[in-house]
């Protein structure tokens, strides 16, 4: 359990940011340089970046020893957002956070590779959506109230600490080799993918989920705005949601696929897409329940997703597809929410846009779903 915990904390050092989203978004609209449309733009580059980065690691990830390669890539990481710390204007904090991204994207991809190595990738999954989980509602919880004052510096600082954690625990952990063929058995094992068709459907399903939910997360304190809510309530909302699916998370770490793939994923996605929808409801007390049922059916849903991809190969190529597929799904949100304001859409356009991509990967999980399921039944 240790060691799957310091597992967990290698990816999420390069998307840990992705859970401050409205933090950020927020705070960087209040500067004079920013609008709701720039702030939105420069939180893409940075996921972007990162989906860049996982892709471009890809070659490489089974070739460079991968904890060096992630002591140097965290390393880069707290450096650039040191650098964000000093920069205010927007497009010259795109081209740090987009080269933070391209480091982010790199260490998720090594991560990855080696939680799909250590074996049981949902179960690691699990506990790596609710380390960033926590590490959000802390931080929601305690710089919302600062945003006002502050602006968005307080949070460069917490994922420089965050960076200097997971620095801290990369030494204590066992070397992960990838399977070695010796016999004719092992050689078939070693060499184990799925069909092209099946990873594609899991890409898909993986993209719309995290461009949907990231599209609503991420104008969520925006839309709370819109019928007067405060950032302290908000910014209390956001962290008790972000704590609950913790619950959520470990419990699909503790469950594994006892019931298969296909029923959580599919039973997941339509209940956040439930939630997204009632968020649309003016209401304080909707908002509240609305943000809860998203934080828990994201946390219990996620791994799922995740490990459709990941669990295709054991080589843990695959796994970097994953991330950056992942990532390039959180890119995609924000991204296109902020071409629908700018096309003169409202929040309540940008929350349905993300209920439907998110309806539309609970369709798409159920082939690869049912793949994987008739691969560990045949096992």
């Amino acid at each position: 359990v240790a060691a799957r915990f310091a597992l967990g904390m290698i990816p999420s050092c390069g998307i840990i940011y992705a859970n401050a989203t409205p933090l950020i978004v927020s705070a960087l609209e209040q500067s004079a340089e920013f609008t709701a449309e720039t702030a939105g733009f420069v939180f893409s580059a940075n996921m972007y970046g990162t989906s860049l980065g996982g892709l471009l690691v890809i070659t490489v990830v089974r070739v460079l020893p991968w904890r060096l390669s992630c002591i140097l890539l965290a390393t880069c990481i707290a450096c650039l957002d040191f650098a964000s710390v000093w920069i205010e204007h927007p497009t010259m904090l795109a081209a740090v956070r987009f080269a933070h991204g391209l480091t982010g994207g790199a260490i998720m991809g090594f991560g990855s590779m080696v939680i799909a190595r250590a074996g049981n990738a949902d179960r690691t999954f699990g506990i790596m959506i609710a380390i960033q989980m926590v590490i959000g509602g802390i931080m929601a919880a305690g710089l919302a109230p600062l945003i006002s004052v502050y602006g968005v510096y307080p949070i460069w600082v917490c994922l420089i600490v965050f960076s200097l954690v997971c620095l801290s625990v990369l030494p204590f952990l066992s070397d992960y080799q990838a399977p070695r063929a010796t016999t004719k058995t092992l050689a078939k094992t070693s060499t184990y993918r799925a069909p092209l068709a099946m990873v594609v459907l899991a890409g898909l399903a993986l993209f719309a989920y995290q461009a949907g939910e990231m599209a609503a997360y991420t104008y969520i304190f925006e839309h709370g705005q819109t019928f007067g809510l405060s950032d302290s309530f908000m910014g209390w909302t956001s962290a008790a949601s972000l704590w609950i699916g913790v619950f959520a998370a470990l419990g699909a770490a503790y469950w594994s696929t006892r019931y298969g793939y296909v029923l959580p994923a599919l039973v997941g996605s339509l209940l956040t897409a439930g939630a997204i929808f009632l968020l649309i409801y003016p209401s304080a007390v909707a908002y509240l329940v609305a943000s809860m049922a998203f934080g828990i059916c994201f946390c219990a849903t996620i791994p799922y997703l995740l490990s459709l991809i990941t669990e295709m190969d054991n080589t843990g190529q695959l796994a970097s597809i994953g991330a950056f597929v992942s990532s390039l799904g959180l890119a995609s949100g924000p991204f296109f929410a902020a071409v629908l304001l700018g096309l003169g859409a409202d929040y309540v356009g940008i929350l349905t846009f993300a209920a439907i991509a998110i309806i539309c990967s609970s369709l798409l999980a159920v082939s690869p779903g049912r793949y994987l399921e008739t691969v560990d039944h045949n096992e």
